[in-house]
């Protein structure tokens, strides 16, 4: 495809937002130790620092615009290239690359690759991998077959009809004619291979046909018809099982999960968008201002719904999504519970049900050294506001004792979840009390006792709680002493909230530490 390339970079000084949108494809790009990187169980918002600066974002431009579009005019040519999808292209890469040189018999592997709704997987995702396919050696990948919407394009790279795309708008057409170049492939392979004294040819070799790329779409589902002995395979699908399991099991594919933008993607991202404002704001400063608000209005919409571009960059489907997220919270029931619980935990399943998987995203991890993935909440506000609504109404019932109770990986982190509301019963803290050993101060001065195990201590154990926001640094202001209340759980909203996880005040009694609080 006539394709051309271009890329934005981070940390330039010079430049506004420290963002530079250049020309062409840089002569390095990432390698696949940069981007085949697993994150941490427990997602974190510091990966960007972690990396540096330098190469955020690949932008691949056609003018004759891509499938996902039905190369109309007008529509989307910007093609988004981040690391997740060139570590797909990677996986894509090694399977062709496994397949012989020569013509004996081998077994592609076919694939899924499964990624949150509104991160670029279709459009983006799958139009990268065909370009790079129809790049790929055409002894490996004569053609590359891209199904969508119950229709399908097939881009031949050799033959007579090397160059040309053919457009079938029933999938099944598709079908038949690629069922009719395998089998001319085959009849050509075999009879060649006699010709050159092979006995047995066709029990001996296998013709190459090319790659399937499947873009799983409503009602459109790829069928076990798929030719996937003689094509190497990927179906691009959300998290939602549905989708592709039974597809899956029975052509044994293999996973493939995509994370979501990270924050300096979605900076580059917006730094393209706004390109030739940045330009203007190079040389003027209410231009440079006026940049800088709108990249804060793209953060303010990023904590809200998530790194997902398709609602972030859309005002009308940003709207959407706040409106779904919203009245989902606000009608949080009994049997929601659990539910919600697991979606804090990570444990939770995909459900399209129009509002819970605007609340979570996935992450890929690794599980006994296999690619797998967890549903975690797709905002630390999101995050906020689920653990505010489950302390407040749950923190005494049966699942969260079953969660806490629970010996693996989720019970620990329903500990670390929602632990402190053990400090709000009586019986708790009279057992740790009598179970505490306290350690010497800093100052030599021996071991002092605790206000704990002083029975009239006021607020011994906390009768309420609050919660509450850090806030951004800027933005603090100091609590007075007399403001901070005695027998007062205070629930930090944020997990990350430094050292401990909640605190409370009590009050010592006369005659001891008179009216300190410990």
């Amino acid at each position: 495809m006539n394709a051309r390339w271009s890329h934005v970079l981070s940390g330039v000084a010079d430049k506004p937002l420290g963002m530079c949108v250049a020309d062409g494809r840089p002569t390095s790009v990432w390698s696949d130790a940069e981007v085949d990187v697993t994150p941490a169980p427990e997602p974190t918002e510091n990966v960007d620092d972690a990396r540096g600066d330098g190469l955020d974002l690949l932008v691949l431009t056609s003018a004759m615009g891509w499938p996902y579009t039905g190369f109309k005019h007008g529509e989307e040519r910007d093609v988004f290239v981040r690391r997740e999808m060139v570590r797909v292209w990677h996986v894509v890469r090694s399977e062709v690359a496994r397949w012989p040189d020569d013509d004996t018999m081998f077994r592609p592997q076919p694939y899924v690759l499964v990624g949150t709704p509104g991160i670029g997987k279709s459009f983006g995702c799958g139009s990268y991998l065909l370009y790079e396919l129809l790049h790929y050696d055409a002894a490996k990948v004569p053609a590359v077959a891209y199904f969508l919407d119950g229709s399908a394009y097939i881009f031949h790279k050799t033959g007579v009809m090397a160059g040309r795309v053919v457009f079938y708008k029933k999938a099944d057409d598709a079908l038949s004619a690629m069922d009719d170049m395998a089998y001319e492939r085959r009849e050509a392979l075999v009879k060649r291979k006699e010709s050159e004294g092979v006995k047995d040819a066709a029990q001996k070799c296998k013709a190459k046909c090319g790659f399937i790329i499947f873009d799983v779409g409503g009602k459109h589902q790829p069928g076990l018809e798929l030719p996937t002995s003689e094509w190497g395979c990927v179906v691009l699908s959300s998290p939602n099982e549905r989708n592709y399991k039974g597809w899956k099991k029975q052509k044994m594919a293999y996973y493939i999960f995509i994370n979501c933008y990270e924050a300096r993607e979605m900076k580059a991202f917006f730094a393209w968008q706004q390109r030739a404002l940045l330009g203007a704001a190079a040389n003027d400063a209410s231009v440079c201002a006026d940049v800088s608000a709108l990249w804060r209005e793209v953060e303010r919409r990023v904590d809200e719904v998530g790194p997902l571009p398709r609602y972030v960059f859309d005002d009308k489907a940003y709207k959407e999504r706040c409106n779904n997220v919203a009245d989902k919270l606000r009608r949080v029931s009994e049997g929601d519970v659990e539910h919600y619980m697991r979606i804090l935990m990570g444990n939770e399943e995909w459900i399209e049900d129009g509002t819970t998987h605007a609340v979570i995203k996935l992450v890929r991890t690794m599980s006994r050294g296999v690619e797998h993935y967890r549903n975690h909440p797709v905002t630390r506000a999101i995050e906020t506001r689920l653990r505010r609504l489950l302390i407040a109404k749950h923190r005494g019932r049966s699942c969260l004792v079953r969660a806490l109770a629970t010996m693996d990986e989720h019970g620990a982190n329903a500990l670390e979840q929602f632990g402190v509301c053990a400090f709000l019963h009586a019986r708790v803290v009279q057992t740790i009390a009598a179970k505490m050993k306290c350690l010497p101060g800093a100052d030599g001065g021996g071991v002092r006792g605790s206000v704990l195990t002083n029975a009239r201590a006021v607020g011994r154990y906390p009768h309420s709680y609050r919660m509450f926001d850090l806030g951004d640094a800027d933005e603090r202001a100091p609590v007075p002493v007399e403001a901070v209340q005695s027998g007062l759980l205070y629930i930090p909203g944020d997990r990350c909230f430094p050292v401990v996880d909640a605190f409370y005040f009590v009050t010592a009694p006369a005659g001891g530490a008179a009216g300190s609080k410990r």
